[in-house]
């Protein structure tokens, strides 16, 4: 097995969370997070039978589907302001 130049793959800043990483963020449930997945809005990739997902990729996402408090409790990790 090979391993990965990861400085080929991520950029400078990026992370790699999990399903349950991005659940938990994004207060998703795992089949939402396979819905986005399967449309193509949600980029991916596996590590063996396990989904992972790039930091810059989410949050691309969530700027795209989130409103600006959505956004904003993402970026400081809080919960997002309720109307």
């Amino acid at each position: 097995s090979a391993l990965v130049n990861t400085t080929e793959v991520f950029e400078k800043d990026d992370k790699i969370l999990d399903n349950q990483d991005l659940c938990f963020l994004l207060k998703m449930s795992n089949r939402s997070l396979q819905r986005y997945r399967a449309k193509g809005e949600l980029p991916h990739f596996f590590i063996g039978h396990r989904v992972y997902y790039r930091t810059s990729d989410v949050r691309a996402f969530v700027n795209k589907h989130c409103d600006y408090w959505q956004i904003k409790a993402f970026e400081n990790g809080t919960k997002a302001k309720e109307d």
